[in-house]
């Protein structure tokens, strides 16, 4: 007598199932929406010799191979697949993806107006366009296109909600980038980006001069460094500097978790408001953190008051001077990003607004540029990718005080390393000394 075992009734279980080459494609969409590749395969599988479904078939191994992390060679396949009227958006849409990943924007932005213009009410590539033009820098077509998505049936989901709140914080629009990032939080309330969401709300409100507010949202966000810094400055802005001395106590007293820019700038703040007698000891204690903050106006302009509380006024002068060499610098990086955003392939724009931003201090708006600069012109990407890697390098200040210091606190012999600029000097996390020595006037 046969033995039938589970597997064999099993299989002829699946084989009594009739076909459904729709269900298979819809599962295969499904899978790939959930970066899923072996149901993915199982659909392609299914959907083998189904004539009917040979377009819909193309198309599921395009992003097969783009899930397999192989977008180049996806292209073909879902060129082929655009070809047929069935799913020629959504292949577009996907090709143009498939040409993001793959370095090939420029491509992947002509794709993408091309899917926009032949179905303007499919979402799918409007999506695709407003990502890639936030990724190039081009904010000012992205957030048209945001605006557009926003009205169609689905709306935005959250994720989209915080690349407008980013891009509006890029263009210092900061009432507006609250909205968009608490329509992000609403959108998806358990997101596992809540909290930079939540920092970047009480950023804003800080930077509007809402110090009330800011401290308000920051009640929502875990304990760290972060944290510390937002309420930090927010309580200075409110002239309650007992609960910043507190704060910088405890970060103090934390090491293994404490920010020393954090609490040499809370430090510098307290002490504009000190005695002019603790005014001297306390700048020969600041002095020597320039190197941390060599590119940091506000830190020039607390150290310049300071300076001047202790009777300094040649030193004072000099630190003015490097506030408002900053400031200028500011100025003209926020002129120049007026005219970027509004085109989409001017890399070499780019790469200027990232050298401005790293000059000024501005290490992640910098980091940003830099990136789109490489996206926007793929000619760049290895230049881009040499600033990138040199961005936290420690620049020098702009103006040196060097030789103020050195008259007020000379070098003892047999301690010339431990100088303004010497090799034991205290450096950001990271930082590599790098550029022209102490005592040089001006940047290269």
């Amino acid at each position: 007598m046969a033995i039938v075992t589970g597997a064999v009734v099993l299989a002829t279980v699946i084989n009594m199932v009739p076909p459904n080459p729709e269900k298979d494609y819809q599962d295969g969409l499904q899978a790939w929406e959930g970066g899923k590749l072996p149901p993915l395969r199982t659909a392609i599988s299914r959907l083998e010799g189904n004539a009917a479904y040979a377009g819909k078939l193309e198309m599921l191994k395009g992003l097969e191979l783009m899930a397999n992390s192989r977008p180049l060679k996806a292209v073909p396949v879902l060129e082929k697949a655009s070809e047929n009227p069935e799913v020629r958006i959504q292949s577009l849409s996907y090709l143009a993806q498939a040409l993001a990943r793959g370095d090939r924007r420029p491509e992947a932005l002509v794709v993408l107006e091309k899917a926009v213009k032949e179905a303007p009410e499919n979402a799918l590539p409007r999506k695709a366009l407003a990502g890639i033009l936030y990724e190039i820098g081009a904010f000012e077509r992205s957030l048209e296109e945001f605006s557009s998505l926003e009205k169609s049936e689905n709306g935005l989901s959250a994720d989209f909600y915080g690349l407008r709140g980013e891009m509006l914080m890029h263009m210092e629009q900061f009432s507006e980038a609250v909205v968009a990032f608490r329509a992000a939080i609403d959108a998806d309330p358990n997101s596992a980006s809540k909290s930079i969401l939540i920092q970047n709300i009480a950023n804003c409100l800080y930077r509007q001069g809402d110090f009330e507010g800011s401290l308000k949202v920051l009640d929502d966000l875990t304990p760290g460094p972060e944290k510390d810094i937002l309420r930090a400055e927010s309580l200075v802005g409110l002239g309650k500097l007992d609960e910043v001395r507190k704060i910088v106590d405890a970060a103090t007293s934390q090491t293994s978790n404490s920010d020393p820019r954090m609490t040499r700038k809370m430090e510098l703040r307290l002490a504009v408001n000190a005695d002019k007698e603790k005014a001297g000891p306390l700048l020969a204690k600041l002095r020597e953190s320039v190197p941390m903050f060599s590119r940091d106006a506000d830190y020039y302009s607390a150290l310049a008051k300071l300076a001047a509380l202790a009777g300094q006024d040649e030193e004072s002068k000099v630190y003015l001077e490097n506030e408002q060499a900053l400031l200028a610098i500011q100025a003209e990086y926020k002129e120049k990003l007026k005219e970027t955003i509004r085109n989409q392939n001017d890399g070499a724009a780019r790469m200027v607004l990232g050298d401005l931003a790293a000059d000024s201090g501005s290490y992640e708006q910098a980091r940003f540029w830099f990136s789109a600069a490489g996206k926007a012109d793929p000619s760049l990407a290895a230049e881009s990718e040499g600033k990138l890697n040199g961005l936290y390098y420690v620049r020098p200040e702009l103006i040196s005080a060097a030789q103020y210091r050195a008259k007020i606190a000379p070098v003892e012999p047999g301690h010339e390393g431990h100088q303004h600029g010497g090799p034991q000097d205290p450096l950001p996390p990271g930082a590599i000394p790098d550029g022209p020595k102490p005592g040089d006037d001006k940047l290269p």
